[in-house]
């Protein structure tokens, strides 16, 4: 009998502490690269997603997305729709040095944000020429920081 309540214990414990590392924050890191792919790539260092968007849809509250050095020639917007939250943290898409954003899709937005507890970070963002480079629509808690835009456009939030 007590071998069998020792053993009931000891699960219970390790069953404790699985939850409450999954609720501590423990978020995933991804990676992105202009080498990228998003169908058969996982978002790792060895094996990279291509798009933000890609990111985005394993995204979850305090989630880091690196970005590699070099330039990604975007032919669509990227939506970013994934929330952080206020206890689990923002998802941070930041730049891993010098990155080049760089969206062909004339007359649409370069990223679409619409998710909440947001961070973009560090991007030199080029090519969009019609209407927002950056359209945060229905989100809060969106931080735009040290992007370069070329040439200057808005930064919406409506």
């Amino acid at each position: 009998m007590y071998t069998l309540a020792k053993h009931i214990i000891i699960a219970m414990l390790c069953v404790i502490v699985l939850v409450m590392a999954q609720a501590s924050g423990l978020a995933a890191t991804y990676y992105l690269s202009p080498t990228g792919n998003d169908t058969t790539g996982n978002g790792s260092l060895a094996s990279p997603w291509f798009t933000l968007q890609r990111a985005n849809q394993s995204a979850t509250p305090g989630t880091l997305v690196l970005v590699q050095p070099g330039t990604y020639n975007y032919s669509s917007t990227n939506t970013l729709s994934a929330s952080g939250s206020s206890g689990g943290g923002y998802i941070t898409y930041a730049a891993n040095g010098a990155v080049t954003l760089n969206f062909t899709n004339a007359g649409a937005d370069g990223i679409d944000v619409t998710g909440s507890h947001v961070i973009i970070d560090g991007f030199n963002i080029t090519g969009v020429s019609t209407p927002y480079t950056i359209y945060v629509s229905n989100a809060s808690d969106v931080q735009v920081r040290a992007c370069n835009i070329v040439p200057p456009m808005m930064v919406s939030n409506s």
